[in-house]
């Protein structure tokens, strides 16, 4: 083999090492645990089935979530606000009312 061909697999093999060090690293960052240890969490109904939205969990509902060092059982204590069921909307204090109470808007 002469010095040119050396030199070009040494190079090739250096590039190769360079592209699986790479593509080890995308992989580590994109595991699952690694997602699990940033402080997410998989949650799931008693069936296996993900909890993707809040409308799919009932008050009282057994549910199973997942963090970085383990699982376990959690249970939703109210269930989610429908869309109908609304929070009450403060009223805007209007000027007239400022000024009864003498604030200066």
């Amino acid at each position: 083999m002469t010095n040119r061909s050396a030199y070009a697999l040494r190079q090739r093999l250096s590039r190769a090492h360079d592209q699986v060090a790479h593509a080890r690293a995308q992989v580590v960052a994109l595991s699952p645990q690694r997602t699990l240890d940033r402080g997410y969490a998989v949650v799931q109904q008693v069936d296996g089935t993900l909890v993707t939205s809040r409308r799919s969990v009932r008050a009282n509902d057994l549910l199973k979530v997942t963090v970085a060092d383990g699982n376990f059982a959690a249970t939703p204590v109210s269930a989610p606000p429908t869309r109908d069921s609304k929070a009450p909307t403060p009223k805007k204090k209007t000027n007239a009312a400022r000024k009864t109470r003498g604030d200066d808007a």
